[in-house]
């Protein structure tokens, strides 16, 4: 019954990788859900009918690692961007309408200890969060809450003596510490892996490190 639903999960309405094989897209259709799976799709949809939006296997890729990819980026919807799409499709009910937005990674970047990934979800939330404030200021029957489910862990970096230079040199992190992880194999060879944490968070380490 909700108007608009968007995000990753495509695992869970695919036929071919459901356990049950239900195809839970042609079932949201049959209920009259326009159904996007990419950027430009997503785009293209009207706001005369619900909408449905997947557009990852899983959970959505970090923003920081959308951020230095283009294909994620131009086929994968930024939260302000799915932000905007949501409030233009429900913003002429006859009764208002409510809308959740979650920054939901914040979570997992805090206890995967990832504090590029932890920093750049919360700027994605930023810039959702101007969308709704941008709406709020057209339309003044409208509120905005902003709030956090709950406290999360300290990813360590930033304490200590040295705490300004370690703050100050996440400006130079590309990818997450998730998608570092996943360049390795047990084959990685020791100059691969100082390469790569080199590039992404531009870290050097000794080959003892």
């Amino acid at each position: 019954g909700f108007d608009v639903l968007l995000g990753g999960g495509t695992k869970f309405f695919d036929p071919t990788t459901r356990k049950d094989q239900k195809d839970l897209y042609t079932q949201y259709k049959s209920k009259g859900y326009q159904v996007a799976t990419n950027k430009s799709e997503l785009e293209k949809l009207t706001d005369k009918t619900p909408i449905l939006g997947l557009f990852a296997e899983d959970a959505l890729p970090y923003a920081i690692d959308s951020n230095e990819d283009k294909s994620l980026e131009n086929s994968i919807p930024s939260l302000a961007e799915m932000s905007k799409k949501a409030i233009h499709a429900m913003r002429n009910h006859k009764k208002g309408f409510v809308l959740q937005i979650e920054s939901g990674k914040v979570d997992w970047a805090a206890h995967a200890n990832d504090l590029g990934a932890l920093l750049y979800e919360q700027i994605q939330f930023d810039k959702a969060i101007k969308v709704a404030i941008n709406f709020a200021e057209e339309n003044n029957d409208t509120l905005v809450i902003i709030t956090t489910d709950h406290g999360n862990a300290n990813p360590g970096i930033i304490y200590g003596k040295s705490a300004n230079n370690n703050f100050d040199s996440v400006q130079n992190y590309k990818q997450s510490n998730e998608w570092i992880l996943n360049q390795f194999s047990e084959n990685s060879k020791t100059k691969e892996i100082i390469e790569t944490l080199k590039y992404a968070n531009g870290n050097t380490i000794s080959e003892e490190d």
